[in-house]
C-alpha cells in the first residue's frame, strides 16, 4: 500500500486529543454500549478517554494508515486495532457493534455511501461521526498525491441525502469549533449522533 503523510511522522496520543471525543465517551457510556468499533482510530487516543471514563467492555480500533495502526497498538497495549478501509466492504459481522464511530476520518473517504451503509449494517444501535470540514455549496473531492489520500468537502444537500438513503435518524446535529490540535491551529467539529431506523 502506498504511505502516507502520516507515515512519516512520530505519532503520539495528543495528535487528535479533543473536547469532542470526551462528549462521544460520555454519550456511549450513558447509553450503555458494550461493544465499541472505531474507524480512523489514529493514535488510539479515543478509547483511551473511553477507559479513562470507566468504559471496561469490547473495543476494536481500526484505521487505513499502517502506522497509525502502529502507533494504536502501542499506546494502548491491551486493546485490538486491525487494518479497515471504509470506502470497502468490512469483514465483520451484522450487529457486531453497539456503537461504531469516525471521528475525523469520513473527511477522506469518497464516495462515503458504502461507509454508512456498513457502519450501520455492524452497528445495533448508534454510529457516531465528526467532520473537521465544513459543508460547501459544492463537493470537493480532491486526492493528494503529496500525502496519499483524499482531502474532501462535501456539499450538505448531498451528505444529508446518502444519511437518509441509508436508513438513519439523526440524533445529534451540532457544530462545535473549539480544538486547538498539536500546531495550536484551531480546528472545525461537526458532531453527528446517528441511530438506525
Amino acid at each position: 500500500m502506498q504511505k502516507t503523510f502520516w507515515d512519516g511522522l512520530k505519532q503520539q496520543y495528543q495528535f487528535h486529543s479533543t473536547p469532542t471525543l470526551e462528549l462521544i465517551a460520555g454519550f456511549i457510556i450513558a447509553n450503555k454500549c458494550k461493544r465499541v468499533f472505531e474507524a480512523s482510530c489514529g493514535t488510539g487516543y479515543f478509547i483511551k478517554i473511553l477507559r479513562d471514563a470507566g468504559y471496561g467492555d469490547k473495543f476494536l480500533g481500526t484505521d487505513y494508515c499502517d502506522c497509525f495502526i502502529e502507533s494504536a497498538s502501542q499506546n494502548n497495549p491491551k486493546d485490538v486495532f486491525a487494518k479497515i478501509d471504509l470506502s470497502e466492504k468490512i469483514p465483520l459481522k451484522d450487529n457486531k457493534f453497539d456503537a461504531c464511530v469516525v471521528h475525523h476520518g469520513i473527511d477522506y473517504v469518497y464516495p462515503y455511501r458504502n461507509a454508512f451503509k456498513e457502519l450501520k449494517r455492524l452497528s445495533s444501535k448508534f454510529v457516531i461521526i465528526t467532520l473537521w470540514q465544513k459543508f460547501s455549496d459544492e463537493n470537493s473531492i480532491r486526492f493528494n498525491k503529496e500525502c496519499g489520500w483524499n482531502v474532501n468537502i462535501y456539499k450538505a444537500d448531498e451528505w444529508y441525502q446518502a444519511l437518509k438513503e441509508a436508513g438513519y435518524k439523526i440524533i445529534v446535529d451540532a457544530e462545535v469549533d473549539e480544538w486547538n490540535d498539536a500546531y495550536g491551529k484551531n480546528v472545525y467539529n461537526h458532531l453527528f449522533i446517528l441511530q438506525k431506523i
